[in-house]
Formats: C-alpha cells, sequence, structure tokens
C-alpha cells in the first residue's frame, strides 16, 4: 500500500494517491496523517479534506492494482497560504491471511517545485480529439446523413439551376449580351463566365 502525491496535467495541481501496489488483496486500510491534511481546494466546501471518509474510516478492501484519486491542492496555493508541505503518514492494513502491516511515509510536496512536467496524452485527449472530429463532420453532412460531396457536373448544375431562378434584368444589350449600362458584368454574366470556367475544366471522374 501507498499514500503519495503527483502532478496533475494541469501544473501546477497536485494529485493524492492511495494505491495497492502489491499481488495481493490489502483490507482494512487505515490512513493517519500528521498534522492533518489542508488544502485551498476545500476551502469551500463544509468538510476539509481531512475530514474525508477516505482518512477517516478504514477502507474495507484494495484490490492489487486499485488506484483512488482526488485533486489535492495548487502548489501556488499553498506557498501564498503558508500551509505544511511536509506530512508524516501512517498506514495499517491487513494482508493475505489476516496478517497486520504497518508503513510509514513521508510527503513531500517540496519535491515538485520548480519542476518541468513532462506531458503524455491520455483517453481524455483523445476523446477531446474524437469530439472535435465529430463537430467538423457534421458541418459537412448532407441533409439525408453522410458526408456532402459534389463533383464538378454537381457545381456546374448547381449554378445553372441558379441561372435559371434568376429572373432576366433589364440591361442594356452589349455584344455578349451580359454586360450593364457601366460597362461592367452583371450577376447572370458573372456566372455564365463560371459555367464556361467549370464547363472548360477536365472532369475528375474516371
Amino acid at each position: 500500500m501507498v499514500v503519495d502525491v503527483e502532478p496533475a496535467q494541469s501544473p501546477p495541481l497536485l494529485i493524492l494517491v492511495v494505491a495497492n501496489l502489491g499481488k495481493t488483496m490489502a483490507r482494512n486500510v487505515r490512513i493517519e496523517v500528521d498534522p492533518p491534511l489542508v488544502s485551498t481546494v476545500y476551502d469551500s466546501l463544509s468538510s476539509p479534506i481531512g475530514s474525508l471518509k477516505l482518512f477517516t474510516e478504514p477502507i474495507p478492501s484494495l484490490v492489487p492494482g486499485r488506484r483512488i484519486e482526488l485533486l489535492f491542492d495548487s502548489l501556488a496555493a499553498c506557498t501564498e497560504r503558508e500551509l505544511p508541505d511536509s506530512y508524516r503518514v501512517r498506514l495499517t492494513y491487513d494482508g493475505e491471511g489476516g496478517r497486520a502491516f504497518t508503513d510509514e511515509q513521508r510527503l513531500d510536496l517540496d519535491l515538485y517545485r520548480a519542476m518541468r512536467i513532462v506531458w503524455r496524452d491520455t483517453v481524455h485527449d483523445v476523446s477531446k480529439t474524437l469530439k472535435t472530429i465529430e463537430g467538423y463532420l457534421g458541418r459537412w453532412s448532407a441533409s439525408g446523413g453522410g458526408l456532402l460531396v459534389q463533383s464538378p457536373e454537381d457545381r456546374r448544375q448547381r449554378i445553372e439551376d441558379l441561372l435559371a431562378a434568376q429572373s432576366t434584368p433589364a440591361w442594356p444589350a452589349t455584344t455578349a449580351g451580359q454586360g450593364t449600362s457601366n460597362g461592367r458584368p452583371g450577376l447572370k454574366g458573372r456566372l455564365l463566365e463560371v459555367v464556361g470556367r467549370l464547363r472548360r475544366e477536365p472532369s475528375d471522374r474516371p
């Protein structure tokens, strides 16, 4: 059994860990901390961290490999409040055959000051990335489901349908029949130019 403090993914936060690193079941696990744990994170709560059930009552059992994690505090907040940076931990528990064990450990928060953290992506980071991709794909979806895909022919047809829907404006006639009185091409003329360019484009279909 071990009680330890680990740096969180968001520095300078620290996580308190209670874990069974052995290969057998640990029963009736009791954790005594001196001085009692103090955390600024729990200041706004009705109960301080030291009064949590984890530290006031025995844990019935912890299977091998089991970890209990909780947010402990921020190093910056601990320094500002001048909270203890060292705690003595006494662990008592029963092993196989009812054999009683007692271990003493020390939590030293000062070890993590001015440290550089090595970041590793976790399954939570993968989940966030997948949700972001899902959001982008949702913008590309067609009304009937699936991705919206347009071929060059689809684009040409879309522009031609738009041209057909436009009423013919009373533009003065030009040599091309698509201009305006000031010599600038009108909307219909610009659309026809686009259609012409698309028709000259080689199709990307086999």
